[in-house]
């Protein structure tokens, strides 16, 4: 987490904290246009609480970024509930790359290069200690 700029991170997210179900709603869209299969693992979804819990995970993560040890189990706990949803680790790329376009377009002038490179980061971080939660979860996982 060394090489992240924590602060440039938290500093971004504050465009998106007044318009998350505006951001949510959009990333969600993207997600279902780009990769239509992805609807498949929310067709028993409430997708409202839905986009609720994902800013609310966003934001649990950009607040705690800096504390490893709050945020790191957190990530790995995620991950391994998400095996129960279906999601397989392919999926975090396509996540990733919404989740960025979505910042890229609500950022807008602000979507520098820097901005960028400090996102994807961010994101490879979560999804890796995510897929390592999965991975722990199937390793315990009784057929």
């Amino acid at each position: 987490m060394s090489e992240l700029k924590i602060q440039v991170i938290k500093d971004s997210f504050d465009v998106v904290l007044g318009i998350s179900e505006e951001v949510m709603i959009y990333f969600y869209q993207r997600l279902f246009e780009k990769y239509p299969d992805a609807q498949d693992l929310f067709e028993k979804t409430n997708m409202e609480i839905q986009r609720d819990n994902l800013f609310s995970a966003l934001l649990f993560i950009v607040d705690n970024i800096e504390k490893p040890k709050v945020v790191l189990p957190y990530l790995e706990k995620m991950g391994s509930r998400h095996v129960n949803y279906g999601v397989q680790e392919s999926h975090y790329a396509l996540v990733g790359d919404v989740l960025l376009e979505t910042f890229a377009h609500f950022f807008k002038e602000n979507w520098t290069p820097e901005l960028k490179e400090q996102w994807l980061k961010a994101y490879a971080l979560i999804a890796a200690y995510m897929i390592k939660g999965m991975r722990t979860s199937d390793k315990h996982r009784v057929a």
